[in-house]
């Protein structure tokens, strides 16, 4: 049985990344390896959202960090989200309602990844 997926993303500096997620997202830092010194894992987490980041290791190919996909969160209350974020970082495209019933904004985070908040809404809205 399948329970959840994390994903677990490159940074090029975790300290910065740790800080964006804090103090732009309102992420908490549960983990870090090692405990202490300079991380080369951490996991981020804001409500049920939870995302690992690691610098590049042994196990990566020798390739430039990206991801070409879009790291999708649903949320109860995308407008207040919108209203929190806007303007303290970089917009990938506003709050909008799209014709499959969603209302979502994406923004990129400090390595340049994609991330989509979005909220059901009815048809008739």
């Amino acid at each position: 049985m399948l329970l959840r997926i994390t994903p677990m993303l490159e940074a090029v500096n975790l300290q910065t990344t740790i800080y964006y997620y804090q103090s732009k997202l309102g992420f908490h830092l549960c983990s870090q390896w090692p405990d202490d010194g300079v991380p080369e894992w951490v996991m981020l987490q804001r409500d049920s959202i939870e995302i690992m980041y690691t610098s590049r290791n042994e196990h990566h190919e020798d390739r430039p960090t990206g991801l070409t996909g879009t790291l999708y969160c649903y949320t109860d209350d995308v407008k207040s989200l919108w209203n929190e974020w806007k303007d303290i970082v970089e917009i990938a495209w506003a709050l909008e309602d799209f014709p499959y019933c969603m209302r979502e904004f994406g923004i990129r985070d400090c390595n340049k990844y994609l991330l989509s908040f979005g909220q059901n809404i009815p048809m008739h809205q």
